[in-house]
């Protein structure tokens, strides 16, 4: 599904996907953005998603003078082909069981950047896959620049988190489960 839709940025691109409300924590991203901003940083920052948290974080983008660099896609239903052409995939989450956009992301090569929950550090292997920040906006963005500033970095995530997420296929899984009744 990631190929049925060309897309294609003109700059560094960081996305995050999920449902706009407080607990997915997106005011963090827009945070981040403007530190990004104030360091005149080349980077865009695209959210895919809806939510009754919309108008909040779309005014904040507005005070914060981000609007610029962010961009609300809305709901997506298919939001692989804007993942796959992304840089980095960012997840700002308060909590998070297991998540599948930062696995969707990990399938696809986009190295990610997400706070530290339960799902983040299982699918991330404890950050041997994928940066694991604290839920500071200092520490998301330092870990997101990280990222930015280190392509070799950027390309050794990737095809760690390629290769993770097939740990996570649905035959490698119910292969594990059938396993369990054995």
């Amino acid at each position: 599904m990631a190929e049925k839709e060309e897309v294609s940025y003109s700059c560094f691109t960081v996305t995050s996907i999920g449902t706009l409300n407080r607990v997915k924590a997106f005011d963090k991203l827009l945070y981040v953005a403007k530190r990004f901003s104030n360091a005149e940083y080349p980077i865009r920052f695209q959210i895919i998603g809806e939510g009754d948290y919309e108008r909040q974080l779309k005014k904040l983008c507005n005070e914060l003078g981000v609007q610029n660099m962010v961009s609300f896609l809305g709901f997506k239903d298919n939001p692989y082909p804007y993942l796959k052409k992304s840089d980095v995939y960012v997840s700002t989450s308060l909590s998070e069981g297991f998540s599948l956009a930062i696995g969707e992301a990990m399938g696809l090569g986009v190295p990610v950047v997400a706070t530290r929950t339960a799902g983040s550090v299982e699918l991330l292997d404890d950050g041997r896959c994928g940066i694991l920040t604290e839920h500071d906006d200092e520490a998301v963005y330092r870990g997101i620049k990280l990222l930015v500033d280190d392509e070799k970095l950027r390309r050794k995530y990737a095809e760690k988190a390629t290769a993770r997420s097939g740990n996570f296929a649905v035959d490698k899984v119910m292969q594990q489960i059938y396993q369990l009744f054995d």
